[in-house]
């Protein structure tokens, strides 16, 4: 990908951008979604076509490292009204 150089209010430029954090956040996804052993959701996994909420009610959290190029990080979803049966 390649923009102009120009200055002025560029919208390839904006568009570029746009196309960098976009890819940032389909890489983030897809790296979460292989972490996740269960179907849920729009998520759904052939090699597991159930959801399992015992071992996988879990947040998934994506970020930078300076480690590696990227962390995932599971955490545990807290109820405050009401738990699933």
């Amino acid at each position: 990908m390649s923009v102009s150089q120009d200055l002025r209010f560029n919208v390839a430029w904006n568009e570029a951008l746009d196309l960098e954090n976009q890819v940032e956040v389909a890489l983030s996804m897809i790296r979460s979604g292989l972490v996740r052993k269960e179907t849920r959701g729009s998520h759904a996994r052939y090699d597991f076509p159930e959801s399992n909420d015992f071992e996988w009610l879990k947040f998934i959290t994506y970020r930078r490292s300076e480690k590696a190029d990227f962390e995932v990080e599971l955490k545990p979803v807290e109820f405050t009204r009401a738990n699933p049966k």
